[in-house]
């Protein structure tokens, strides 16, 4: 698999597991909003008019009629039915409550138990109301640590993924290198279950090095074939200077001393051969295409080197 579409597959689910975490909290922010209107709607005002209906009964003292502040507070409470239990006790409170404010003691008893039985009503049901939203928060809260919980172990998966797949290969490939770079000519990349990239990577600094080592393998043969035949010629030339009775050296365009016949160690020491022109006492030849020079010996010099080779003898 392509080294890019792991990384848009990886990421691609963080990102989606990311979304539909968003959408939950705000589904969930969005059924709860709801939840406390209708607490506010349907029954906070209910207990608004049971608490209006109260204080009217409370401030009759003598037979009257009915005050419009209570036929407003019951009216409300009559359009505001949410649920079954309310039906009865409102039926008695509409059929008692003039009698109560007429002064009938047992209809005012009456309208005062249906008033506080109507508003424990309505205070029950904004309990269960409440134990609603909170379920539903609950479950939301919990359904949101799922998700994120489950994006956690798919991004810990992700990161594993592409340790193995992508860290691991490169670090093998660093160490190659480093390996390489002190000198051992023998490392090569290690295997892995890495994307295609990354092995085409490693088999190109194999083939690199396995190049490397055979056209080093092949030239290192013709280089020591060289050096045996440039070692053989050295001597054919000390042979062939021997043959010489006049001191013979064989210098280079510097002056570097190459080779020298036996007669030439009779002397007691070598002029500067890389100076300008020839020294005194000695004959300069060159050897045509290449850079070598033939110094030898002049006249009475080279007689009198013969001399002194045959007392010692």
């Amino acid at each position: 698999m392509k080294l890019r579409r792991e990384a848009r597959i990886g990421f691609g689910a963080i990102m989606v597991l990311q979304l539909a975490l968003s959408m939950l909290t705000i589904a969930l922010l969005t059924r709860m909003g709801p939840a406390i209107e209708r607490i506010l709607t349907e029954n906070v005002r209910t207990e608004v008019a049971v608490e209006k209906m109260l204080a009217e009964l409370a401030k009759t003292t003598s037979t009257k009629a009915v005050p419009p502040e209570f036929t407003d507070a019951l009216e409300r409470a009559e359009n505001n039915i949410t649920e079954e239990e309310e039906r009865p006790l409102l039926k008695a409170i509409t059929d008692q409550h003039r009698a109560a404010f007429s002064g009938d003691e047992a209809a005012r008893v009456a309208v005062i138990d249906a008033l506080r039985s109507l508003g424990a009503v309505n205070r029950a049901s904004m309990a269960r109301a409440d134990n609603s939203a909170k379920r539903l928060g609950q479950t939301g809260a919990w359904a949101a640590a799922l998700l994120g919980a489950i994006a956690l172990g798919l991004c810990l998966l992700i990161y594993q993924q592409l340790r193995v797949r992508i860290e691991l290969p490169i670090e093998g490939l660093r160490r190659t290198t480093k390996s390489l770079r002190q000198g051992n000519l023998q490392a090569r990349c290690p295997k892995s279950d890495a994307p295609a990239e990354i092995n085409q990577i490693a088999l190109d600094i194999d083939w690199l090095l396995d190049h490397h080592l055979n056209k080093r393998a092949t030239t290192s043969p013709t280089k020591t074939s060289q050096e045996r035949e440039r070692q053989a010629l050295r001597r054919l030339l000390v042979r062939l200077l021997d043959e010489h009775t006049a001191p013979m050296i064989v210098t280079n365009a510097a002056g570097k001393h190459v080779a020298s016949n036996d007669a030439s160690l009779d002397l007691d020491a070598l002029p500067d051969f890389g100076g300008v022109g020839s020294p005194t006492g000695w004959r300069r030849e060159e050897i045509e295409d290449t850079d070598l020079i033939i110094w030898s010996k002049r006249g009475d010099a080279t007689r009198s080197a013969m001399a002194e080779r045959g007392e010692e003898s």
